[in-house]
This record gives C-alpha cells, structure tokens and sequence, in this order.
C-alpha cells in the first residue's frame, strides 16, 4: 500500500472586532410617547361610539341611485342612437331607392329622346317627300288646269274655224263684241287686225281664261297670229 498524503489544514480566520457603539444618538422621549398613547386612549370612547353604517348605507344608496340614473341615461342614450341609426338606414335605403328610379328614369328618358329624334329624322323625310310630292301635284295640277281651259275653249274655237268670213264670231264666256267696240265682231273683221288694233283687243280680252300675254316685243304680225290662234282662226 501507498502511504496516505497529509492533509493541508488551513489556518484559522482572524474575527473581526464589534463596531463600536454610535456616536451622539438622539435617545426616544419616553414623556411625549406617553402623553400620545394616553390622548388616543381616551379618544377610543368617543370612536367607539361612532355608527358608521347610516353613512355606509346612505352612500350606498347614493351609489345605487348613481349606477340607475347611469342605466336609466345609459338605455336612453342607446336607444335614441338606435332609433336615428335605423332612421339614416331607412334615409339611406330610400336615396338608394331614389337614385335607382332617377337613373332608371334617365335610361328611359335617353332611349324616349333616341326614339323621337329618329321619329324626327322620320318625320323629316317624309316632309321632304310631301313637299316634293306637292310640287308634282302642283305642276300637275296647272297641267289639268291648262287641260280643262282648253277644252273649255274648244267649242268656241271649233266654231270660230268652221264659221264664214262673214258670221259672227264666239267669244269665252262674259266677253261680247260691240258696235264701235275694239273686239272684232266677224272672222272678216279679225283677220284685218293690224298690230295696234291687235293689243287693243287683247287688252281687252285681258283676264279671259287661257289667254296669255303675247312675248314681249314680239312684232305686229305675231301679235295678231297670237290672237287668231286664241280664238281659234288661224
């Protein structure tokens, strides 16, 4: 066996010396602590005696009354917020109602608006048709006019052509030759017309249906032809 090391005692600790005792202390009055505990000792009758609870419960009651009117005030509160909150949503939802009408109404207006300009493009066609339709109508209808004035005429022309040289001639209706007058009185007596008797007679004859007036400037001779072919002498 192998012999046992020694052990390594230490030494032992040096103790520290006590503090000394504090310098100029202020000592308790040992008096006045006395006097105190001897007033609160005869203050204890007095607290004693002191009921609390009225006060405690008036409080209470305070509080209560406090809490209630806050609940009371509270519910009213809410429930006037509640009420204008469903009257904004019932104001919202009657707009939104609104609005939809107004834009269905826009929509509706828009395509009334389309309906009557196309009606107008429509109407103006159709204007321009019976306006042109009505120059038709009107230059047919001088055609017919012209038509019926000819054959108006045309019984005194038949007779004024076949008639002799010496037989009255016929004149359009509310014209009637006289003695001394300028409308000659035989077929004789027309085809002696020189130009100034001419324009005599056809002034005359002014305002006689179907009677034009001769060309302006036109010579004697064509004057008095212009006549003869009224009246149907040629």
């Amino acid at each position: 066996m192998n012999p046992i090391p020694p052990l390594n005692v230490p030494a032992p600790l040096a103790l520290n010396a006590p503090p000394a005792p504090p310098v100029n202390v202020q000592q308790p009055n040992w008096g006045n602590m006395s006097n105190a505990f001897a007033t609160l000792a005869a203050e204890m009758p007095h607290v004693a005696n002191v009921n609390p609870m009225p006060l405690v419960q008036a409080t209470q009651n305070d509080i209560t009354t406090l809490v209630t009117n806050y609940n009371t005030t509270n519910t009213a509160i809410f429930g006037a917020l509640n009420a204008l909150i469903a009257t904004l949503n019932a104001t919202q939802a009657t707009v939104n109602a609104n609005q939809a009408g107004i834009l269905a109404n826009q929509a509706s207006i828009a395509a009334t608006q389309a309906t009557l300009a196309a009606t107008q493009v429509t109407v103006n066609a159709t204007q321009a048709t019976l306006a042109a339709t009505q120059v038709t109508v009107n230059a047919n209808q001088a055609v017919l006019n012209g038509v019926l004035i000819e054959l108006t005429l045309l019984p005194m022309r038949l007779y004024n052509i076949s008639t002799s040289d010496r037989a009255p001639l016929q004149y359009p209706a509310g014209f009637a030759p006289v003695p001394g007058g300028p409308l000659p009185i035989t077929r004789a007596d027309l085809m002696a017309l020189t130009g100034v008797s001419a324009d005599n007679v056809l002034n005359a004859l002014a305002g006689a249906p179907g009677l034009q007036p001769p060309p302006v400037n036109a010579p004697a001779l064509a004057r008095v032809t212009h006549l003869r072919l009224y009246l149907g002498v040629c």
